[in-house]
């Protein structure tokens, strides 16, 4: 006989709701207004066991290993907790190194061997990674010191042959146009900032250590062409303006390059970074050679006259040395991707190839044209629409940095380091800008925030290294400690948001 009595609901397994501190994050979009589905974590639904990370458990040569058997490992486990520091019970052996006047007989190594303790000490003082200093980052600094005490140097030298007045007057003009440049730079580099060292060193190579190469390699030209002619031989102004000129100021700009791709490698992810450090380098200079020309201007015109040639270099060939050597570092940023030192010292000469046609290019129409109308027309013929693609490059360049950080995330999101929400914040202009302002109703929380979307561009740029097939196994254990810079700063993040709710509650 069927019973009429309703039967009780079946009983639905509780899911844990995500905890992050006293207020669920999920909460938040409804209360203070959160961009949907940012930054929620999803539930943790029968999660395997947190596994700590072992640094010595990495493989000992990822040098070479395909990309397809270089996958990001699962996360399972919070940020990194400062617990009581304890010595292992078993101490893991390590060879150290002796130097060789300190060398020791072996026969007194044993005699004298060093005894284990009775029983395992208590804790450690110490259990972090010691960083050792770069020796990148030394020759670094000593190089901008020496590129640094060579402007000194050449300002006096300037000054001396000049005069003060004109001297301070005319870089006092021909710092609006580099001004502007390095402040286009820094709006093309936004999305992933190079180190602001290595923007100086560009800068200061461009404008002290490529002149004076040109100089002496053109007056060492010019010694042995008359030596060699009995002193009968004498280059014409168009010869040197439009073959030796690029040739020469192209090639010392374009060693600059070079020797930063050699020496900081790591900080050259792609084209996008060498047409960074090509524009500062030629913007540098530009800047010593227009002090230059607007002196000479000034001289024999005035005012009037260095008000015109401010306009035509200034302005219409603003970009001009800029443009020239990008062409030179786009090509070592894809030397950087592809190939090795001596694969690099190949793309350097193939950069040199542009960059020599379009400086040479310009200077031939200043060269030949009858007058300022007659320059203006052909700038707007020729030089005008080169400019255009220029740019066409640059913003394809820094789209498709952005996507390739996107992807890369994405690969981390895939195993658990990250929600595809995240990714879709760190890896798109709209959502870094969302996910700011989001974190700016926090006490500190937009400062974190910064943080965080910086960490996230540099692990994906470091996986991208990773996957070239050319990188060491410092770059995987970088990747490891971003990971965890990761995951701390989410967890920092969060603390700052619930520290935001308790004050408003």
């Amino acid at each position: 006989m069927t019973s009429n009595t309703p039967r009780p609901p079946a009983e639905q397994p509780a899911v844990a709701p995500p905890s992050y501190g006293p207020m669920p994050p999920d909460r938040l979009p409804q209360e203070f207004g959160q961009p949907p589905g940012f930054p929620q974590q999803p539930a943790p639904q029968a999660r395997p066991a947190p596994q700590q990370f072992q640094p010595q458990q990495l493989p000992a040569q990822p040098h070479g290993v395909p990309p397809q058997q270089y996958q990001p490992q699962p996360h399972f486990r919070q940020a990194p907790q400062h617990a009581q520091p304890q010595f292992q019970q078993e101490p893991r052996q390590v060879q150290y190194s002796q130097p060789r006047l300190y060398a020791v007989p072996v026969h007194t190594q044993q005699q004298f061997r060093v005894h284990a303790p009775m029983a395992p000490q208590a804790q450690a003082v110490w259990t972090q990674p010691v960083r050792r200093t770069e020796t990148a980052k030394v020759l670094a600094w000593i190089g901008a010191g020496l590129l640094g005490l060579g402007a000194v140097v050449i300002s006096a030298l300037l000054a001396l042959a000049l005069g003060p007045a004109s001297f301070i007057g005319t870089m006092i003009v021909a710092l609006v146009p580099l001004s502007l440049i390095i402040c286009s730079v820094l709006l093309i580099d936004m999305w992933h900032p190079q180190p602001k060292l290595a923007l100086i060193i560009a800068v200061l190579w461009g404008g002290v250590a490529s002149v004076v190469i040109t100089m002496v390699i053109g007056v060492a030209r010019m010694v042995a062409v008359a030596v060699a002619s009995g002193g009968q031989y004498a280059a014409s102004d168009v010869y040197s303006a439009v073959i030796e000129a690029p040739m020469l100021e192209e090639f010392a700009k374009g060693l600059g390059l070079l020797i930063l791709l050699l020496a900081g490698r790591k900080y050259f992810n792609g084209p996008l970074d060498g047409l960074v450090y090509g524009m500062l380098v030629g913007a540098g200079f530009a800047f010593t050679e227009n002090i230059l020309y607007f002196s000479d201007s000034l001289a024999q015109g005035g005012v009037g006259g260095l008000f015109i040639n401010a306009i035509l270099r200034g302005g219409f060939g603003l970009f001009g040395h800029a443009m020239y050597t990008s062409m030179t570092g786009i090509f070592l940023g894809i030397a950087a991707r592809k190939t090795g030192p001596l694969g690099a010292i190949g793309f350097f000469f193939l950069g040199l190839i542009p960059a020599m046609l379009l400086h040479a290019l310009w200077n031939g129409i200043a060269t030949f044209a009858q007058d300022e109308m007659a320059m203006l027309l052909l700038y707007c013929l020729i030089l005008f629409p080169i400019f255009v693609a220029w740019v066409s490059v640059i913003i394809v360049l820094m789209r498709s940095e952005s996507k390739l950080t996107r992807v890369r995330l994405g690969e981390y999101a895939n195993v658990g380091w990250l929600t595809h929400q995240e990714v879709d914040m760190l890896g798109t202009w709209a959502g870094r800008s969302q996910g700011k302002k989001w974190a700016d109703r926090y006490p500190g929380g937009k400062q974190v925030m910064k943080k965080f979307i910086h960490t996230a561009a540099e692990l994906a740029f470091v996986r991208q290294r990773l996957l070239g097939g050319r990188a060491k196994q410092t770059v995987q254990i970088e990747e490891r400690r971003l990971l965890d810079q990761l995951s701390a700063d989410r967890q920092q993040l969060f603390a700052r948001v619930n520290a935001g709710y308790l004050v408003r509650v």
